[in-house]
């Protein structure tokens, strides 16, 4: 089994979050900074869930 890249999860979890508060900044869109940190963690756990699988051979 191989090592599951914790860099990489952290790299796009990074993206996703500057992605979604410059999505908010430009529609002026209200929505609370707890729902970017929620959104934020369910992304990463579905990209280490993918790497589990991913690595499972």
């Amino acid at each position: 089994m191989k090592k599951i890249n914790f860099k990489k999860i952290i790299l796009l979890v990074g993206l996703y979050f500057t992605a979604s508060l410059l999505t908010q900044y430009f529609i002026n869109d209200s929505m609370e900074l707890t729902g970017i940190f929620i959104g934020a963690i369910v992304f990463a756990v579905l990209i280490f869930v993918a790497e589990l699988l991913s690595k499972k051979e």
